[in-house]
């Protein structure tokens, strides 16, 4: 009777332990622009998908999958310009021919980037608890609220082509700079000390400016060390962000990816300094987005614990600003929501408006491999602007030893920091 009922205690334990130990997870498919939270960004979706570890109420369709203890989720979609085979057999929920959810174990990713994957873009996913679909009626955003009573004209704001490339030779060791006293060479962003560095320089550059600047520590786990510069505006209620992300892979010196959108923000917050702005202008350069948008994630996270999502007007993402191999100046406007449309259309409409100062020509599509997507998820309007990229002419020294100043096109650079620029002023409104 003893034995029995001791071998009753050790099923029924571990029946228990392997309870805990797995976390079963909805996959749900919802109506679009019902929910903040989303897993993925698709122009041709009728959809948004969403993961819980509750069921989610009038969703359209849902999946359950059993997440493991040493396994996390990761959203998959084939690269552009790859035909890689989906490599798993189980595990997983497909969309479309190019979509899946997927559990793949802890010790086979590093960051957002696992050998099983070759050909795919991982992004990690985080499970909420329940998510609640709001209703239909559409809530303005502050940058439809703006623009609503837009009338203000201005002169146009260039940008220093020479101050560009001696800051972008600066940050990829090029030449030397001087960091709290002692010359230096930056290295690759990559490791921690290199990028705290990088992070220290470019502090220094945004005081020389005139802009208050800091390195913020947006996470308590040691992550989201994210420079923040800014001039606060007469009215500090709203602020508009311009962002990119400063570190780079472990094999690049990433002058194109990501230093000229770093740069890029430094030359536009140059173009500003002498201007005084109904609302506060931030500049962020984020830590860790090659590492799944660390930085940006735990930045957005930040301003949710503490109230300040409501601040935001709208966020202008830069990743990967230099590169124009074939001169057709195309770059691309990347957009996957409506609530982010105003944006796109300012851009726009302020392209077309100095088309004969601007260079450029763009081409709208919809990705989400950067570090406005966290915005998109608090329901921010946000948008990034790339090269073409995602368009049909990717950089062929992305991710390399090769990607250095060599290839960089400093004026198709300028033209989109201007264009930036010009987009942004018209919403800040000069005083």
């Amino acid at each position: 009777m003893r034995l029995f009922f001791a071998i009753f205690l050790i099923i029924f334990a571990t029946s228990i332990f392997s309870e805990e130990n797995n976390t079963e997870v909805y996959i749900s498919l919802v109506p679009k622009n019902r929910v903040r939270k989303l897993l993925a960004f698709k122009e041709y979706q009728k959809y948004d998908i969403v993961a819980t570890k509750e069921i989610v109420a009038n969703a359209l369709k849902t999946f359950t999958l059993k997440v493991e203890q040493d396994e996390e989720l990761f959203f998959a979609e084939r690269s552009h310009q790859h035909d890689a085979p989906f490599p798993l057999k189980k595990h997983q929920v497909k969309f479309e021919n190019d979509m899946y959810v997927v559990t793949l174990n802890k010790d086979k990713v590093t960051g957002c980037h696992s050998p099983l994957f070759s050909g795919w873009a991982l992004k990690k996913i985080r499970i909420d608890r329940e998510i609640k679909l709001a209703s239909q009626r559409e809530r303005k955003t502050n940058l439809q609220i703006l623009l609503s009573g837009l009338i203000q004209r201005y002169n146009f704001i260039d940008i220093d082509k020479e101050f560009i490339q001696v800051k972008l030779e600066e940050l990829t060791g090029v030449r030397p700079v001087v960091v709290n006293g002692k010359t230096i060479f930056l290295n690759r962003r990559y490791e921690e000390k290199d990028q705290e560095l990088s992070r220290e320089y470019l502090v220094q550059e945004y005081k020389k400016l005139g802009y208050s600047a800091t390195v913020g520590q947006h996470s308590s786990k040691g992550l989201g060390d994210n420079v923040v510069a800014e001039k606060i505006g007469s009215d500090p209620s709203k602020v508009f962000i311009i962002s990119s992300h400063a570190d780079t892979v472990r094999s690049a010196l990433g002058a194109d990816d990501n230093g000229s959108g770093t740069i890029g923000c430094l030359a536009i917050a140059k173009a500003f300094k002498d201007y005084n702005f109904k609302y506060t202008i931030r500049f962020l350069n984020f830590d860790e987005e090659e590492s799944g948008m660390v930085g940006s994630r735990a930045y957005v996270d930040f301003l949710e614990k503490k109230g300040g999502l409501q601040e935001i007007i709208c966020a202008l993402n830069m990743d990967m600003i230099g590169y124009d191999g074939d001169k057709d100046r195309v770059f691309n406007v990347a957009n996957c929501n409506d609530f982010s449309k105003p944006l796109n259309e300012l851009v726009i409409s302020t392209l077309e408006e100095n088309s004969d100062k601007l260079n450029l020509r763009a081409r709208k599509l919809c990705a989400y491999r950067s570090d406005h997507v966290p915005f998109w998820n608090a329901g921010i309007p946000a948008l990034l602007i790339i090269e073409n990229f995602f368009g049909g002419e990717p950089n062929p020294f992305y991710h390399s030893s090769r990607d250095t100043v060599a290839a960089i096109d400093y004026d198709y650079m300028r033209d989109i920091a201007a264009l930036v620029a010009n987009s942004a002023v018209k919403v800040l409104v000069i005083e």
